[in-house]
């Protein structure tokens, strides 16, 4: 047991790199308080018994529009050690009993200047080949809906007595934290040191949650679930849960003082997977200075140039996706590796004559174009572009867009042309960096022209980087 005050609070260390140590002894470990007394119990002091059950919707393994959730039950009971396991060890047995009642007592005088707290954590293992390694994560393109069914806890060590309501944040609300790509968090703001601390507890307290991840479509599905199509035991997507305990409320999450639960959840899968995918790369072009490829490695003092021009072509595939939207959206971003392709560039300064070409090599996007350019059939609206400067971006009908094998076998392809500025005169003495760029490219399926709804498993990304460079090519004599 610590007491301190100060003018300054500390918890877990912040590195240069963003990084966070956790401290891996003695917790709870953060204290947030300042210019005031605080109390922190440390050590091994407290029973973090914790248990797990996971069912889908069918109780069936494989998930699909008829089986689309996940039902999660953890139970979670917190307890003062009769005597830390460290001291156990020639303890005579009637003393533990009075070793912790000290503890408690001690607890019990401090209990408004010290706190304790629990959250229950849930993440995923996906595994999709039986020699292959599991990602541990939350895929937010496709992030669960998390639906809280109860949520109580009771005070000892069982969940048979009087059900208290616990008071949780929303999880589906961004605010809150609730659902990173590393956790979903069920946590309170219930300070459990007066619970712990009382003999009539049993020293303890016992929390339970039962909540579903639920999914609205089996694009969504598909995104989290590894494809299964030959049911095999270790392939597919577990949940793996947790039971946190810590000193401050905001922290849990990164208490190491945690139970983990990796092994009761079965592995659940999709039939086959539902996910789009973009290659995009410079395409042949006749009549060229450098070759019949366009040339991704720049040098003016080759070229003799201040301009050069690159052709490129993005090839959309989304023949696996069950529910798309009618209309396809691609975007443009430049990044510079000077700062770690980091930020968007205004795209202007570094080309000229970006076009984005359709069906009948029809223009489709033009960087010419100002911001909200449409264009119409027969009344009818067909297309949108947007100009922001720092992006690039149509929105087109996919009956104007070129395609790739059969009719209907959704793959598109976006033909992109563009000049980009090199050497003294445009480049150089306009204060550009000569580095490496990066071209990226985005592609998804929307609902409408303007608004709708974004198709999730659409979403696809792909770049290619180009140096821009004087280099002398002579040899050093």
């Amino acid at each position: 047991h610590y007491q301190f005050t100060g003018s300054d609070s500390f918890g877990r260390i912040a590195t240069e790199a963003g990084e966070e140590y956790k401290n891996a002894g003695y917790r709870p470990n953060h204290i947030t308080k300042t210019n005031a007394v605080v109390h922190l119990y440390i050590g091994d002091m407290y029973e973090n018994t914790y248990s797990m059950t996971v069912a889908s919707r069918t109780l069936e393994r494989e998930m699909n529009s008829s089986n689309d959730y996940l039902r999660v039950t953890m139970t979670s009971t917190i307890r003062l050690k009769s005597v830390p396991s460290e001291i156990a060890e020639g303890v005579p047995e009637d003393e533990y009993d009075k070793t912790r009642k000290g503890i408690a007592q001690n607890m019990q005088a401090n209990r408004n200047t010290a706190a304790i707290y629990q959250a229950f954590l849930s993440t995923y293992d996906k595994k999709e080949t039986e020699a292959g390694s599991s990602n541990i994560s939350i895929n937010m393109q496709a992030p669960p809906f998390v639906d809280v069914r109860s949520y109580n806890y009771y005070l000892g060590t069982s969940d048979q007595g009087t059900a208290n309501a616990v008071n949780y944040p929303n999880p589906n609300d961004s605010t809150n934290d609730s659902i990173t790509e590393n956790y979903v968090k069920l946590a309170n703001d219930i300070n459990i040191i007066s619970m712990i601390s009382t003999a009539e507890n049993d020293y303890a307290v016992t929390f339970k949650v039962e909540y579903d991840l639920r999914y609205f479509t089996e694009d969504e599905l598909a995104i989290q679930f590894a494809a299964n199509p030959e049911q095999k035991q270790d392939i597919g997507t577990k949940v793996i849960g947790y039971s946190n305990i810590s000193s401050s409320s905001d922290g849990v999450e990164y208490s190491s003082a945690s139970q983990k639960d990796d092994t009761t959840s079965m592995r659940y899968f999709v039939a086959d997977s539902s996910q789009a995918s973009l290659v995009y790369n410079v395409i042949r072009t006749t009549g060229q200075l450098t070759g019949p490829y366009s040339y991704l490695g720049i040098n003016p003092q080759e070229t003799g140039e201040t301009e050069h021009f690159i052709d490129t072509v993005a090839q959309y595939n989304a023949e696996s996706l069950k529910d798309c939207g009618d209309y396809i959206e691609l975007s443009v971003k430049l990044q510079c590796k000077g700062d770690d392709y980091t930020d968007n560039l205004p795209i202007g300064t570094y080309f000229k004559d970006l076009k984005i070409y359709g069906i009948n090599n029809d223009v489709i996007f033009d960087s010419s174009w100002a911001d909200g350019h449409s264009k119409s059939y027969a009344g009818s609206m067909y297309l949108k572009a947007n100009n922001t400067g720092t992006e690039y971006k149509v929105r087109v009908l996919k009956d104007y867009v070129q395609t790739q094998g059969s009719a209907g076998s959704n793959k598109y392809l976006f033909p992109i042309e563009y000049t980009v500025y090199t050497g003294d005169s445009k480049f150089n003495q306009n204060g550009l960096m000569y580095s490496n760029y990066k071209v990226s490219v985005h592609a998804e399926m929307w609902t409408a022209l303007t608004g709708g709804t974004e198709s999730e498993p659409s979403n696809a990304d792909n770049y290619l980087i180009y140096t821009n460079a004087r280099i002398e090519p002579k040899v050093i004599p």
